[in-house]
């Protein structure tokens, strides 16, 4: 553990910055492996991986100061070798009588060190072990120094060096990277301890320094006495004394860009679980790190291509892979991860993003007995941390549902929540509640943005926490210690004692700083707050303009360029739809898609074959084998649409078969053998023409392109092996003897073209299945983001929230809905879905969507339970109580008429459920007294009741059973018992609460169009009287 502190106050320090690459390369490979070392105690493996957090930590935190360029072929390679990872546990036996005497030591060769001003640390081992040292290989390119002879007196006890951690197997893993197997016997490395106490030397002190000229470098002495009277005598020359010295007083580079970027490929390397060798451990090991480097440089990732590079392709590669893993520790760690890399980087991963969002929705909808719940549920809540992030939405929107050759993906997500909200049959688990939560943060961001805009204020969006997590205790991130002095944490070790402090007293950190500088500067930028790292560049794009919205802690990344208005993505949208219609019409027949897609304006009435090649190839869901079919008849031909389809390509600089790849891809070539060779004519042609005319002629091409084809069909169908002997390369070479014109082609190309044929099949595209199909889709995606589809637009701002709230509308209504009426007694879940109805009507009313406001204001009536008219042996009592009884019923009534009060103007069917739902509370008298009566001047106290009284029936002589049938069948004239009074009195007051007065006292201010709607509402549903009651009999 002293080993392990260390390494981390060395690399922690403001001294450790001057580490070179190749140091902190082996500082980093040599924790891993006292993580990696399972015949180590737990504490130790703990506490190695807590320094290897702290390591990366400050790595990633100093990136924004470190700059693209340089070679990485010099850097030594961390790769974790398979004897580091023995688990066997097997020790070598040694005799008893090689433990008894004492071997006479023997030197090995040490690698040098590479920091300046560092001794070189000799080792010696004894000779049982000489030859397994000899034996093993570093991996990492170091070159050997000079032998150095350490003698020490023999009454000393030797004890392991402090710098190399001895496993308790008697594993020594060298900080250089070698790893040895210690005998059982004495062996001497370079700390000693005195046989007389016992006592071991915890530390060496340092050799002095003196001072000494630039030009001339100090005096060495060949030999050195230590503190307990040990002499450290070389053997070396002066000569080479002097060679050494020099060379550790030459200068040399602070470690930067390339150390990170290889411990970041290293770190996604140990996430691939189609390496057999990453266990549960590695893979979850290098997850947490991944973790720790994405909540603090996130940010700046993108800013580096060789970084970006592998995010692209290794990393959402391994990401992807995980979603299928069974261990729920494990797919948490890699949801976590995702929904870092997302929230940074999604500008440059669109159509990862677009994949990894498919996954994430397929395995929440399935059924299948092998997916847990567990592992639904945290997909589902990654998803919904991913909605939170501001504007990602409307993003989703424009970048996919806007894009024509993309999926919907935000409408299909909205859909699937929906769905799985309403999946909830038995009871309300977790899982449907974070589903309705994901449907109720886009509508709790849109009503933001309205009662922004309604007030006048401008958009303010707070950037996503990212810092949840190991970092959080290590950074200040809040936003508001902007500009303020922020004094550096004492970085602490294990005992509790303080074992550094970073001063704050420095420059601005610069990428072209000189290493004086970035030692100065390193504590400053650690302990600066995220909002002043972000104003240094560590976001990728410019800062937002004044009229734009801003970002608390940071600047916007780039916004989408072009401000699509409503008309322009209502036409984006329409075109969408037809070009999928289109599409699968084109998959039934050709030119019966083809057609439909003129009729429709998306191709020019005159067929342009330019324009049906682009559509041919960039179009993903159009059908392989019908594109080959379409693109081969003779009438496309003879309107060279196959011809610049060819032409579409870009084969300068490929080989014939890497552009009969990319050729062969698009689609599949057709069964007819004539029709086989006019396809593979074009392309000779247009590759011949690409490279410059390598060959003898254009049917030299073609005969190579053809034998191509020919060849992969021989080493790999099924049919062909076993009817014939696959071909040699020797049978290859003759087949095409000749064929150059009046020559021979190149035998080396030939060569080559049929190894990498009989080496790696050229899968067409309908013929793909399991692994080679994922990796031919995954290539695909890698190219088609690197083209101009692979432009991936933020958005920041309201003004895209009338769309999105169209889009899920219906989904979050019947989600809302379901969930209000199938959750029994919980109180929690009723609030929440009427803040769902209420900020929905309050959406539709800012948007003046009336359709959609009428419709919640019927599904709310319908909560009511007075909507439909009661029973025909139902009075007035029983209407009240049942009503008073029913709290949601109640807080339905509230919600109706609070919406009426403040979005009247909204409605315009609405108002016939609204007056429906008066009609059945005034014949339930549970109206306020002034709307149960009017004014009548016939009546002495000048006030009529409205509701009018049954008459009662004439007093006839009845027997006692028929007076006892009577009684119980005139239900309506009893009185209400007691408890039934506190119920009615209940329903009274929530009435009283709706103000339904007020709202026809003030419906003479509603709009003149609502209004109408009112009058026409409240005329349909009077029913004159027979005879007026003066006239009656």
């Amino acid at each position: 553990m002293k080993i392990i502190q260390v390494l981390r106050t060395l690399v922690l320090s403001p001294e450790g910055s001057a580490l070179s690459d190749e140091s902190m390369c082996d500082i980093i490979l040599s924790c891993f492996r006292l993580c990696f070392e399972p015949r180590l105690n737990e504490l130790v493996r703990r506490t190695a991986e807590n320094a290897l957090k702290d390591i990366v930590l400050l790595l990633f935190m100093r990136l924004p100061q470190f700059v693209e360029g340089g070679s990485y072929n010099t850097l030594k390679t961390l790769k974790m070798r398979s004897s580091s990872m023995d688990q066997s546990g097997k020790r070598r036996k040694y005799s008893k009588s090689s433990m008894k005497e004492e071997p006479k030591p023997v030197t090995t060769n040490v690698p040098s060190s590479t920091v300046t001003g560092q001794a070189t640390v000799p080792k010696i081992v004894t000779p049982s072990c000489t030859e397994d040292v000899a034996n093993q290989q570093t991996g990492l390119g170091e070159e050997p120094v000079t032998p150095v002879m350490l003698t020490a007196p023999n009454r000393l006890k030797t004890l392991p060096l402090s710098t190399t951690p001895a496993t308790p197997a008697g594993v020594i893993v060298d900080l250089q990277g070698s790893i040895s197997q210690t005998p059982k016997g004495p062996t001497v490395e370079a700390l000693v301890t005195t046989a007389e106490d016992g006592t071991s030397a915890v530390e060496t002190e340092p050799e002095a320094v003196s001072a000494q000229t630039a030009d001339e470098p100090a005096p060495i002495d060949p030999s050195f006495v230590n503190s307990v009277g040990v002499r450290f005598t070389s053997q070396q020359p002066d000569e080479e004394i002097s060679t050494v010295a020099s060379a550790s007083t030459a200068a040399h580079v602070p470690y930067g860009l390339p150390c990170i970027r290889e411990l970041f490929r290293f770190l996604i390397s140990l996430c691939n679980p189609m390496d057999k060798q990453n266990g549960d451990v590695m893979i979850h090991m290098g997850l947490t790190l991944l973790t720790v480097t994405f909540e603090v440089g996130a940010d700046s990732i993108g800013r580096y291509d060789s970084l970006l590079t592998i995010v692209k392709d290794d990393l959402c590669r391994n990401l992807f892979a995980l979603l299928a893993t069974e261990r729920i520790s494990i797919f948490a760690a890699g949801l976590q991860l995702s929904f870092l890399l997302f929230e940074a980087l999604r500008a440059q991963l669109k159509f990862q993003l677009e994949h990894y969002l498919t996954r994430v929705a397929d395995m929440i909808m399935n059924d299948s007995p092998r997916i847990l719940y567990e592992a639904r549920e945290l997909a589902m809540d990654n998803l919904l941390q991913l909605w939170r992030i501001p504007g990602f939405a409307a993003e989703l929107y424009i970048n996919y549902d806007c894009d024509l050759y993309c999926s919907n993906l935000f409408e299909d997500l909205t859909k699937l929540l929906s769905k799985n909200t309403l999946s909830a049959t038995q009871a309300i688990y977790s899982i449907h509640t974070l589903s309705m939560d994901a449907l109720l943060t886009i509508v709790e961001s849109i009503e933001r943005n309205c009662v922004q805009s309604k007030n006048g204020q401008k958009p303010k969006y707070m950037r996503h926490s990212r810092n949840n997590s190991y970092a959080t205790a290590k950074i200040v991130l809040d936003a508001a210690t902007i500009g303020t002095p922020v004094p550096p944490p004492p970085v602490r070790d294990t005992s509790g004692q303080v074992a550094l402090e970073l001063e704050a007293d420095s420059e601005e950190p610069g990428g072209n700083a000189e290493p004086a500088v970035l030692v100065e500067n390193i504590s400053k930028f650690l302990h600066s707050s995220q909002g002043d790292r972000l104003s240094r560049g560590a976001i990728v794009g410019g800062t937002s303009a004044e009229d734009e919205p801003t970002v608390e802690g940071g600047t916007l990344p780039d916004a989408s360029p072009q401000k699509l208005t409503h008309e322009e993505l209502a036409a984006i949208k329409r075109k969408k739809r037809l070009l999928t219609q289109g599409t699968d019409l084109f998959n039934q027949r050709p030119e019966k898609g083809i057609q439909f897609l003129q009729e429709n304006g998306l191709l020019n009435a005159v067929l342009d074959p330019q324009e049906v090649a682009q559509f041919l190839r960039e179009n993903s869901g159009l059908d392989k084998k019908m594109i080959g079919e379409y693109i081969s008849k003779k009438k496309n031909v003879e309107s060279r649409i196959l011809e610049v389809f060819v032409k579409s390509f870009d084969f300068a600089g490929l080989t014939i078969d890497q552009a009969l790849r990319l050729y062969l891809e698009t689609f599949r070539l057709p069964g007819e053998a004539p029709l086989i060779s006019l396809v593979m004519e074009h392309f000779a042609d247009h590759w011949h023409e690409c490279n410059n005319e390598p060959f003898a002629n254009t049917d030299a091409a073609f005969r190579l392109a053809y034998a191509v084809i020919m060849l992969n069909m021989d080493q790999h169908n099924h049919n062909a092996k076993r009817l014939n002997v696959p071909m040699t390369v020797d049978d290859f070479l003759r087949n095409l003897r000749g064929l150059n014109g009046n020559s021979d082609f190149d035998q080396e190309m030939l060569t080559k073209i049929y190894h990498s044929i009989r080496n790696e099949e050229i899968v067409m595209p309908a013929e793909q299945t399991g692994l080679v199909r994922e990796n031919y889709l995954w290539k695909v995606l890698l190219r088609r983001g690197a083209t101009k589809d692979g432009i991936f637009h933020h958005v920041f701002g309201p003004q895209h929230d009338r769309e999105l709230y169209r889009v899920i509308q219906g989904s979050t209504l019947a989600a809302l809905s379901f969930v209000f009426d199938k959750s029994l007694d919980n109180v929690s879940l009723y609030q929440k879905a009427i803040g769902g109805f209420t900020k929905s009507a309050a959406i539709a009313a800012h948007f003046q969507l009336h359709g959609d406001f009428d419709a919640l204001i019927l599904t709310l009536c319908k909560f009511t339970t007075l909507l439909t008219p009661p029973p025909n042996d139902a009075n007035e009592i029983t209407a009240s109580v049942m009503f008073g009884q029913n709290v949601k019923a109640q807080l339905a009534m509230r919600t109706v008429f609070g919406l009426v009060h403040e979005h009247g103007d909204c409605m315009r069917e609405g108002w016939r459920h609204t007056t429906d739902v008066l009609l059945q509370l005034f014949k339930a008298k549970l109206l306020p007294k002034s709307l149960m009566e009017a004014e009548d001047f016939c009546e002495a106290n000048g006030k009529v009741t409205l509701l009018r009284e049954p008459n009662p029936l004439p007093k006839t002589e009845a027997g006692l059973f028929s007076s006892l049938y009577s009684y119980l069948a005139n239900d309506g004239q009893r009185q209400p018992s007691y408890e039934e009074q506190e119920v009615i009195k209940l329903s009274r007051k929530c009435i009283r609460e709706c103000q339904i007065e007020q709202i026809v006292n003030e419906s003479k201010f509603l709009q003149l169009e609502s209004l109408e709607e009112l009058i026409g509402c409240l005329l349909a549903m009077i029913v004159p009287p027979e005879a007026h009651k003066s006239t009656a009999p």
